[in-house]
């Protein structure tokens, strides 16, 4: 985003119409959100290292938070109009980064220990644990996007969390004869995918 905007300031000169540098870092907020499904597709096709992988998604998922924080803090200084910008609204601009950021992160920890929290007292009722696991998240995404924090990574911290709980509290067995017996189905069945 930074790259881009410095470099249409830098062409602005160039350009039929006069545009304030604010309006062209607005701007490359627009085209440089980019969407990795593409890339992450050819990265499958390619069979690239699984580390690049996780690092390019990974990525994907914050750069959406951070390209919404970045335009709201640059639609907020060119309403106040690049003229009468001042440091202090530069740093309100950092802090508000921050606090979108944390935030959203916070929700999400809150919306992770009430989902855990009630799906831990619903056992017996198996058909409310797939609604509370939809609806708590669905519910921090809202409560996080109506107070202007981030409703993604509100979204992504509860993910994060039943991840990691998911693996400590399970009690898991290991089978050997199973895990064999997976795996030759899954090359038999790859190498015959191969070849039809």
């Amino acid at each position: 985003m930074l790259v881009l905007g410095f470099f249409l300031f830098m062409a602005s000169p160039f350009f039929s119409v006069t545009l304030p540098w604010l309006d062209l870092f607005l701007f490359s907020t627009f085209i440089s959100a980019v969407d990795p499904v593409a890339v992450l597709s050819v990265f499958e096709e390619i069979k690239v290292n699984r580390l690049l992988y996780i690092c390019v998604f990974g990525e994907s998922l914050l750069n959406d938070a951070v390209t919404i924080v970045v335009y709201h803090a640059l639609a907020a200084m060119v309403k106040i109009g690049p003229e009468n910008l001042e440091m202090e609204d530069f740093i309100k601009a950092l802090i508000s980064f921050f606090l979108v950021s944390f935030g959203g992160i916070l929700i999400g920890i809150v919306g992770a220990a009430l989902t855990g929290l009630a799906t831990k007292y619903s056992n017996k009722e198996q058909v409310l644990q797939p609604l509370i696991c939809l609806l708590i998240p669905y519910l921090s995404y809202l409560i996080a996007e109506s107070v202007h924090f981030s409703g993604i990574l509100a979204c992504e911290a509860i993910i994060f969390v039943f991840l990691g709980l998911s693996t400590v509290s399970k009690k898991h067995d290991w089978n050997s004869v199973f895990i064999g017996t997976t795996l030759l189905a899954c090359l038999i069945c790859r190498f015959t995918g191969m070849l039809i």
